[in-house]
C-alpha cells in the first residue's frame, strides 16, 4: 500500500470537503465533478506547490465557479 505524504493527505481531505461543499451548494455530483476534474484548480491542485492548495473549499469552489462561467461565456452560452 502507497503512503501518501502529510501534504497529501491534506490535498486530499481539501478535495473531500470541497467535494461536500458542492453536494451542499445543490450542484449535480456527476457534472461537478467532470467540471473539477477538467478545471484550473484540479490542475493547481495537482502542482509541486500552488497557493490553491493551501486554500479552503469555499475559495476553491469561487475559483471553480468563476472558471466555469468565463468558459460558458466564451462558447456563447449566457451566464
Amino acid at each position: 500500500m502507497l503512503e501518501l505524504s502529510l501534504d497529501k493527505r491534506q490535498l486530499c481531505d481539501i478535495q473531500g470537503r470541497l467535494f461536500e461543499l458542492a453536494l451542499k451548494s445543490g450542484y449535480d455530483s456527476p457534472t461537478f465533478i467532470e467540471a473539477f476534474m477538467n478545471s484550473r484548480a484540479a490542475e493547481c491542485l495537482d502542482d509541486t506547490y500552488d497557493r490553491l492548495q493551501w486554500a479552503g473549499e469555499e475559495y476553491i469552489l469561487e475559483e471553480l465557479e468563476e472558471e466555469i462561467q468565463k468558459k460558458l461565456g466564451a462558447i456563447g452560452y449566457e451566464v
